[in-house]
């Protein structure tokens, strides 16, 4: 007959009784979401993606990370005053609730700019549009091609200069503008 060495009850299977059995702990690497003050999108895999509302990148960077570990498991944020401003960190807590049981999680939120926020709050241009034309269906066309990426414009007697921040889509444009 096999015993439990910890408290000497007489056991079917394993190693431990099931008082004595360490309980299941949910290993996790620390939570550090970046954040865009600009635009509300947040990192996650490599890339910039948008969200609604703050619990939206939490939650979904959070499960996956655990979802290994757990089958269905619901969270509770734990966040009091959020201040968006570049350059500053939140740390705040995650409840995790798994088959009854409850963990808390630490985790951070950092807010900082996305790659195009950065070059639009920025200095930072690629190539300068120079649209010598007062014409208004042409001037249209170019800041619905360009969008965001039209960062500076300046007016001049004859038409206006454009600092755009993608040299790639100023050559789109300047080949489409040609035709």
């Amino acid at each position: 007959m096999r015993f439990c060495p910890k408290c000497g009850k007489n056991i079917e299977s394993g190693t431990f009784c099931s008082d004595c059995s360490p309980k299941k702990e949910i290993n996790i690497k620390d939570i550090s979401i970046k954040i865009c003050t600009s635009c509300n999108k947040y990192f996650d895999k490599s890339s910039w993606t948008i969200y609604n509302n703050i619990e939206t990148p939490i939650t979904s960077i959070v499960k996956s990370m655990i979802k290994k570990q757990t089958k269905n498991p619901e969270l509770k944020i734990l966040i009091e005053k959020i201040e968006k401003k570049p350059g500053t960190e939140l740390n705040f807590e995650i409840e995790i609730i798994d088959n009854n049981k409850n963990y808390l999680v630490p985790a951070k939120l950092e807010f900082s700019y996305c790659n195009t926020c950065s070059k639009l709050n920025g200095t930072y241009f690629e190539g300068d549009l120079q649209l010598r034309t007062e014409n208004q269906e042409i001037i249209k066309f170019v800041f619905d091609y360009l969008g965001p990426e039209a960062a500076e414009k300046n007016r001049i007697n004859d038409g206006m200069d454009i600092k755009v921040i993608n040299k790639k889509r100023l050559s789109t444009l300047g080949d489409q503008l040609q035709r």
